[in-house]
């Protein structure tokens, strides 16, 4: 079952055309890769598919429903979770007022948000630190706290925009794991990330974008192996291009 269609998207600023007739489906209880050059396109999709921003043309259906015009509250509130490349929390708040103040909106008794504020914590290792200011966390342990206030709404399909990157080693392995469990527990997640390593991790697919266009998909070893992938995207190593 496919849980997002994105049907010939295209997307322009101005003169620049960011997207040319993109068209991408994500299953069921997948962990699906976009990758691609800087420039390619991935944070612009990633935007449309969540409301940010209206595609030139084209639709994207979510569930089977048209969501394309949809507002972002809109389409939060049917399941679809964005994190930010460079995570946007609250400094002054505590970990747990984070959560809890992304969370406000929810019909759910008080005490339910507040359990779930923990199990969220314990998953991410941040729980030790719950009554910390976000302002004391360092770069990596913010983009674990923009994780777990995603995990706050509880997703159906989660949307990763650059989720490793300025992350330590120690908590990538953290996020890893993290987000393999709550794959398991049938969250579908689109990853956009230049870490090839942890996208060999985390999918068993990926998509190629390139000036806005699909160049190829599948398996993360065949399409890595793609010659077109490795001029555009891959040193002669096959270390993915910052």
């Amino acid at each position: 079952m496919t849980v997002l269609v994105a049907e010939k998207v295209s997307k322009s600023f101005g003169s620049l055309q960011v997207l040319k007739e993109f068209s991408l489906e994500i299953y069921d209880g997948e962990v699906l890769g976009l990758i691609g050059p800087n420039g390619a396109g991935k944070s612009t999709f990633i935007n449309i598919v969540c409301g940010i921003l209206k595609p030139d043309s084209g639709r994207i259906l979510f569930m089977g429903r048209d969501i394309t015009d949809y507002e972002p509250h809109r389409v939060t509130r049917l399941g679809v979770v964005k994190t930010y490349q460079i995570p946007r929390v609250f400094n002054n708040l505590t970990l747990v007022e984070n959560l809890l103040a992304a969370s406000s909106w929810m019909d759910e008794p008080p005490e339910m948000l507040c359990r779930r504020s923990r199990e969220v914590l314990e998953l991410v290792n941040l729980d030790v630190k719950k009554g910390n200011l976000a302002a004391e966390l360092s770069g990596g342990e913010r983009k674990l706290l923009e994780f777990a206030r995603a995990m706050m709404l509880k997703p159906r399909l989660l949307l990763l925009d650059e989720p490793f990157a300025g992350v330590n080693p120690r908590l990538k392995e953290t996020l890893i794991t993290a987000l393999q469990k709550v794959n398991a527990e049938g969250v579908s997640i689109l990853c956009v990330s230049h870490d090839m390593q942890e996208v060999r991790k985390l999918c068993r697919r990926i998509v190629f974008l390139t000036a806005g266009s699909k160049l190829v998909e599948g398996p993360p070893e065949d399409v890595l192996k793609n010659s077109d992938v490795i001029k555009l995207y891959l040193g002669s190593k096959g270390s993915a291009a910052g």
